[in-house]
């Protein structure tokens, strides 16, 4: 039983890692210049890649925790930006 508890503290750790992450990638999204430059457009397409690599890492973990059906619809929905949705 210990077992399954540390893999389960483990499990929330990660997530609040990752939740953590996914704050800090979306407070440098919104510092981004507005003027656009090559680099800048760069660095907001690598911003927006890594967040969506953090919604599905974030996904997966809560499938771990037994979400799986709202999981996977839920980061997929959060990671793609509004203006691609059909």
């Amino acid at each position: 039983m210990t077992g399954s508890t540390n893999r389960d503290v483990a499990r929330h750790e990660l997530e609040r890692t990752i939740r953590a992450e996914l704050a800090s990638t979306r407070y440098s999204q919104r510092w981004m210049p507005t003027a656009p430059t090559a680099e800048s457009m760069y660095e907001q397409f690598e911003a927006q890649r890594e967040e969506i690599g953090l919604r599905n890492l974030l996904g997966a973990v809560q499938a771990v925790d037994g979400n799986v059906a709202t999981a996977g619809a839920r980061a997929v929905s959060q990671s793609v930006p509004p203006h691609c949705l059909p």
